[in-house]
């Protein structure tokens, strides 16, 4: 494989474990070492390091808030109508 492969391989250790876990990038690099910008892109949609990706998990931590709120606003209401009860018994 060609020095500077290597050396953009040395300074990206997710991008080294992405072609350890798929080794046929070894022989693409090794013949074809201007495919190293698709390495990348397909290491980063690997990891979910894409625009879309991250507005999906952006997207599912509001949901899970808007969901934990609505919670926290339904035992609030819970909870005011049993003090209601428990005035009107007294």
């Amino acid at each position: 494989m060609r020095r500077d492969i290597q050396y953009y391989l040395t300074s990206a250790p997710e991008i080294k474990r992405y072609v350890r876990m798929n080794p046929e990038w070894y022989i693409k690099l090794s013949r074809y070492p201007n495919e190293y910008p698709r390495l990348v892109k397909e290491a980063n949609e690997y990891y979910g390091r894409t625009f879309a990706k991250r507005m999906d998990t952006f997207n599912e931590r509001v949901s899970f808030l808007s969901m934990l709120m609505d919670m926290v606003m339904s035992m609030q209401d819970n909870q005011q109508e049993s003090d209601k009860s428990s005035n009107e018994d007294n």
